[in-house]
């Protein structure tokens, strides 16, 4: 990791993990991700959310 850089700068979730962090269903988090609300990347078959696209995500719903 480069220096200087904040350690949730490389961090990607599970889909369970972000729903803990959201406090809210898994369903809701692939429903969010099917509807373009929150961004996602696939590898290999694993999908994982970065860490900036759910605080875009929570930006975005704290705005309205």
């Amino acid at each position: 990791m480069a220096k200087g850089r904040p350690s949730h700068a490389l961090k990607f979730y599970s889909i369970k993990e972000a729903a803990d962090i959201f406090g809210v269903s898994e369903r809701t988090v692939r429903r969010w991700m099917s509807r373009g609300r929150l961004k996602f990347h696939k590898w290999d078959g694993i999908i994982r959310i970065s860490h900036e696209d759910l605080m875009a995500c929570a930006k975005a719903a704290h705005n309205g």
